[in-house]
């Protein structure tokens, strides 16, 4: 049997940092937008006062021209853009999501990657780059789906991956005669 994949934006991503358990706390202080963790701080000064007691931070720049974007690195456009806020974890939050009892150089190096991972996530919510899979059969119908992936060339490869399920599953049985059972 053959099986295709349709990706597809989208249309009712929510907030990554919303919904589910969230690596760090972004706290965001900008006039107009509002995306950042409910109930972190919002001001520069208390973002400020959290950082100084936070183990690891990063700042988070966000160039906006027609459209957001966030990352942890800035932008070349100093018009644009600038620091609207900073990703962070205490020694604590560290210690309960890493599971280790000692902060190492190399443990502090996965928790900054781990909070530009979290950055870049939520930049795929602001830029529309979340998708929705359809796996349907050579009829048409939906077999197998999937929503909010984030990511176009993760969507592609889990599209892909869930192609080559829905074919493996559809194989007969050797010694099973369907009909009987």
């Amino acid at each position: 049997m053959t099986f295709t994949a349709a990706v597809t934006p989208c249309q009712d991503a929510e907030n990554p940092r919303r919904v589910g358990e969230c690596m760090g706390t972004f706290g965001m202080a900008h006039r107009r937008y509002a995306f950042g963790d409910p109930g972190a701080p919002s001001t520069p000064e208390a973002i400020t006062r959290a950082c100084a007691t936070a183990r690891v931070w990063l700042p988070v720049y966000m160039y906006d021209h027609g459209g957001q974007t966030i990352n942890t690195t800035g932008f070349s456009c100093s018009w644009d853009s600038g620091q609207i806020g900073a990703i962070w974890m205490t020694a604590d939050e560290i210690r309960r999501a890493f599971g280790v009892t000692r902060i190492t150089a190399r443990v502090e190096a996965q928790v900054r990657d781990t909070l530009r991972k979290a950055v870049a996530q939520l930049d795929m919510w602001l830029t529309g780059d979340v998708w929705d899979i359809d796996v349907m059969n050579a009829e048409g119908i939906v077999v197998d789906s999937l929503t909010e992936c984030y990511g176009r060339a993760a969507a592609e490869d889990e599209a892909a991956h869930m192609v080559a399920v829905a074919q493996v599953q559809a194989q007969p049985i050797p010694g099973v005669d369907i009909a009987s059972v």
